[in-house]
């Protein structure tokens, strides 16, 4: 599991001496429904773990492993140098101002993109999915109660009206590249 994991990884772009000097095995898995190998990759001051979970498809020649890192890591290239975790930490605060603490990933920003190390975090004060969504089924628990109290029997059926629809408030979410120091902010909006 752990030499296909390192192909599937090294398929990626890395080189076999950067692979080499810079991840180590964190974990392996091998349990029924649950076969990963966890991998600790350090560069400089940071350190991120990447997960490759194993499924499989049936081939030619019987049972072949899927990696998963083939489609979460996209294309990599070898990083040689980052800017500093003060100076990272400093231009994620000008970008996204207050926010939650900060971590340390290793992803492609877009589809089809090279995988990038970042320093992330997501602004505070930001409702959360889950925080809309338990204020939702309280608005609706509370909803049905009161059609209750006012003595309504359950209709047939229930018009849904999309307009109804409510969106949480947008979140914010910034992105600083370690190799550039060049901070990207997005924008969601949770439902």
């Amino acid at each position: 599991m752990v030499r296909n994991s390192r192909a599937a990884i090294l398929a990626t772009g890395f080189s076999e001496p950067y692979f080499d000097k810079h991840f180590r095995v964190a974990q392996v898995l091998n349990r029924p429904g649950d076969r990963r190998v966890i991998w600790k990759y350090s560069i400089n001051e940071y350190e991120v773990l990447i997960h490759d979970s194993l499924g499989f498809r049936a081939g030619a020649a019987g049972r072949v492993d899927v990696h998963s890192v083939a489609n979460s890591l996209g294309v990599t290239t070898d990083i040689e140098r980052t800017v500093g975790r003060g100076v990272a930490e400093r231009r994620l605060r000008a970008c996204l101002g207050q926010r939650a603490p900060s971590q340390v990933v290793f992803q492609p920003l877009n589809e089809g993109r090279k995988s990038a190390l970042y320093l992330t975090a997501q602004a505070a004060g930001v409702r959360s999915a889950r925080d809309l969504r338990e204020a939702r089924e309280r608005r609706e628990r509370e909803r049905r109660e009161q059609k209750k109290k006012d003595g309504g029997g359950e209709q047939p059926y229930e018009i849904h009206n999309e307009e109804e629809e409510e969106e949480g408030p947008p979140f914010f979410i910034a992105y600083v590249n370690l190799e550039t120091g060049k901070c990207v902010k997005t924008r969601g909006i949770s439902r």
